[in-house]
């Protein structure tokens, strides 16, 4: 069900203590004083609809009945307030009012992470935004909205916008992780392993043995550890001991 359900009980009440009288109506004024473009939502009528608004815009929408308002993108780095009958929203990030901050490391040789991943559904592939990964503190904790490359055993500071969970760890889906000629067996530069995501959030790899036509295929799940302290968080990105 979509966000909407959860404010069932409430349309029920305002429904009943309107009752047979005269219809409430009037218009709630939307006002996007944040860095992003909004999709945000209006319930009202029994019914919902979605609305697009820029930044630095004013919308003024129409309702029946009684009015819902929530964000439906971007997640997590948003907040608004309600006065009479005007909504501003804003950013939830600033100086004053800082994201976590997570200490990032990786036993890969090279990774990259993103704020989206893609799974197969059905045979249709659909984009999953998580929207966790910020910008640093210079660009005002923004939705960082290229990737963050992660070096072998290199420490990286990186801001998020809430306390991760493990399936917030997007790694690049195919991503290759190329073996230096010294260590490969042909004495050529190699691509060996790829990422992928299955349908539960979970990050694979997939280690490729031998040479096409006889390539092998071995699937591995790649282990996060995520630690919280007083001050910060740590992440750890790790293959498995034997590739």
């Amino acid at each position: 069900m979509r966000k909407f359900g959860y404010y069932f009980l409430l349309i029920l009440i305002v429904v009943f203590s309107t009752g047979c009288g005269k219809k409430e109506e009037g218009k709630i004024t939307i006002e996007n004083k944040s860095s992003y473009k909004v999709v945000y939502a209006i319930g009202q009528d029994y019914s919902e609809s979605e609305y697009t608004i820029q930044p630095s815009i004013t919308q003024n929408i129409h309702w029946k009945q009684y009015r819902l308002f929530w964000i439906e993108n971007p997640k997590n780095v948003l907040t608004w307030e309600e006065k009479g009958d005007k909504i501003v929203i804003k950013d939830l990030f600033s100086e004053k009012n800082k994201p976590y901050k997570y200490i990032f490391k990786t036993n890969f040789d090279s990774i990259n992470l993103n704020n989206y991943y893609f799974i197969n559904q059905n045979g249709i592939e659909k984009k999953i935004n998580v929207d966790v990964l910020l910008e640093d503190a210079a660009k005002n904790f923004k939705l960082k909205n290229t990737a963050i490359d992660l070096q072998k055993n290199k420490d990286k500071e990186i801001y998020c916008a809430r306390k991760l969970r493990v399936e917030d760890i997007c790694i690049d889906r195919g991503t290759l992780l190329t073996i230096a000629a010294t260590a490969s067996a042909s004495g050529k530069e190699e691509k060996r392993y790829t990422f992928t995501r299955n349908e539960k959030g979970e990050c694979y790899f997939n280690k490729i043995a031998g040479s096409s036509p006889t390539q092998s295929f071995a699937s591995h799940q790649i282990r996060v550890e995520i630690k919280h302290t007083a001050t910060c968080g740590y992440v750890e990105i790790k293959a498995p001991d034997t590739l």
